[in-house]
């Protein structure tokens, strides 16, 4: 079937069909107008008019074929008319029924969401139901799991029941015999117990002040707390005797005298060797010394105060008393050097020197920060020595360190030169090797100590100010004990003026029990003897 055409189209054909029919019509009256002015055509006229019959006979036809071609248009666009009509009815309809099936359609929609909705709720609850499910599973597998455990432990419960049962047989079985050796044996117990009690009496009762010929270490303490508490060395046995007697025990052993002296040396080697190890540990000390006569012999003693390692209370640490011809300043300064350089010395000929091998004197007196003393000069100038000693043996240190933190090479050249001038200053490499080695060790540990100083000199002027002032700290602080003192006597000399000055007789004197007795003698001389000495 052909395709209709479309309004615009057929009006465009009837256009085209008028406008052709329109110039044919016009041909055909100018060919008629020719003809009519010339009433004695020519041949070629005479074919001109057949050709124009021609065209007329054609365009009558052409105006047939265009007639019936219009009727034909028309009973096609009637047709095309009802087609149109029938197809815009047909067109209604559908619409209608599209609608109608759009309105199900959005029924359908609507209930099957409703049912979706419907399906999530149950699909929601069927979860939950199978949660609870799993979860209702889950205790049930773990009660048969407890119920197991439980049937077990029950079973294993009556086993070891039945073993129990039988081990408690088994023992009243034992007991019971074991009741009858004890009735059978009950005597002998008794016999062995007193034998034991008699060996442990025995034994408490007895000390082995030696153990296989050697001093027991706590025999060894034992002596050296008795005489730390008064009790001379030669008395020290005897003293342990009838302190062994007092308590009931007996010794078993003795200790001679010469072994008391050499407990007491040997803790006194123990109390340099302690003091040598706190000295080294710690970063500075202090030192307090005094001293006495005895017999117009001079005696002084010292002390130092120092914190150890770890530890934010001081200690006290008392060093050996010493004595000398006089009691100068420069003497006090000599046995304080005399007991740190003893300290030192057997230090080094311990078996532990490697713990601190630089060991020195220097090395100790330069962390002395500070001395205590009363206000006497000797004091006063023994703080100015001590505090130039410490000078000297700080350079001296600082000389070392440096020394020891050279080169190999370094080292071994300055050291090769010092001992150059050192020989030199003897006499030459004859004269010293005529010295003896005492002297030779003397010359060459003087050369050194010169040599560190002098380095130790050179290195600190380069130092800040507040690092040599840090180096050499060292603080003096004086007693005020003899100011008191002072103070006492005087006031105590103006009351005795105003006590004769008014006529009192004034305080009582005050006797010890040998003035007492010799004051109440009757002889007036002891009698005012005793009220003189009293004071």
């Amino acid at each position: 079937m052909t395709k209709p055409r479309s309004p615009a189209q057929k009006t465009q054909a009837l256009s085209n069909l008028s406008n052709m029919w329109a110039s044919r019509r016009n041909k055909s009256c100018v060919l008629s107008t020719v003809c009519d002015e010339n009433v004695s055509p020519s041949p070629c006229t005479r074919s001109r008019a057949l050709n124009l019959e021609t065209l007329q006979l054609e365009n009558k036809e052409l105006h047939l074929q265009i007639q019936q071609m219009e009727g034909h248009m028309r009973d096609r666009e009637s047709a095309w008319q009802s087609y149109a009509n029938n197809a815009a009815s047909e067109l209604q309809s559908t619409r209608d029924l599209l609608y109608q099936s759009q309105t199900q359609v959005t029924q359908l929609q609507n209930r099957l969401t409703g049912a979706l909705a419907d399906l999530h709720v149950r699909d929601n609850c069927l979860l939950q139901v199978r949660d609870e499910l799993k979860t209702a599973l889950h205790k049930l597998s773990e009660a048969n799991l407890k119920l197991r455990n439980a049937e077990e432990a029950r079973v294993a419960l009556q086993t070891e029941t039945v073993e129990l049962s039988a081990r408690c047989n088994s023992l009243v079985r034992r007991a019971r015999r074991n009741c009858e050796k004890a009735s059978r044996s009950r005597k002998a117990i008794e016999r062995e117990v007193n034998k034991a009690v008699a060996k442990t009496k025995a034994a408490m009762s007895t000390y082995q002040v030696k153990n296989k010929g050697i001093i027991t270490h706590e025999t060894r303490q034992m002596v050296l707390g008795l005489v730390a508490e008064g009790i001379p060395a030669c008395h020290v046995w005897s003293a342990i005797t009838k302190l062994a007697g007092c308590f009931g025990i007996t010794l078993k052993g003795a200790i001679s005298r010469r072994s008391i002296r050499r407990i007491l040396c040997e803790g006194g080697v123990a109390a340099h060797m302690q003091l040598a190890i706190e000295l080294s540990e710690t970063d500075s000390f202090t030192i307090s010394t005094d001293g006495t006569s005895h017999r117009h012999i001079p005696h002084g003693s010292s002390h130092v105060v120092l914190r150890l390692p770890g530890s934010d209370i001081p200690v006290t640490r008392t060093l050996p008393v010493s004595s000398g011809a006089n009691h100068t300043s420069e003497t006090q300064l000599a046995w304080i050097r005399a007991n740190l350089q003893a300290i030192c010395d057997i230090w080094k000929a311990s078996p532990k020197e490697s713990r601190y091998p630089l060991l020195s004197f220097a090395r100790l007196f330069v962390k002395l920060l500070g001395m205590g003393s009363d206000h006497a000069e000797d004091q006063k100038k023994l703080a100015r020595l001590i505090e130039e000693l410490k000078r000297i043996c700080r350079y001296f240190v600082l000389g070392e360190d440096a020394l020891f933190a050279m080169s190999t090479e370094e080292m071994m050249a300055v050291l090769t030169t010092k001992a150059q001038d050192q020989v030199e200053k003897v006499g030459g490499l004859d004269e010293w090797q005529a010295l003896d080695e005492a002297t030779q060790e003397k010359y060459s540990r003087k050369a050194y100590e010169d040599m560190c100083r002098a380095i130790g000199t050179d290195l600190f002027q380069t130092l800040p100010e507040n690092e040599r002032r840090l180096l050499l700290l060292f603080i003096w602080g004086g007693c005020c004990m003899h100011k008191d003192d002072n103070a006492v006597k005087g006031g105590y000399a103006r009351m005795s003026e105003w006590w004769n000055k008014v006529g009192l007789p004034g305080p009582i004197r005050l006797m010890n029990r040998d003035n007492a007795a010799a004051a109440a003698s009757g002889s007036d001389q002891a009698r005012r003897r005793a009220e003189e000495v009293s004071g």
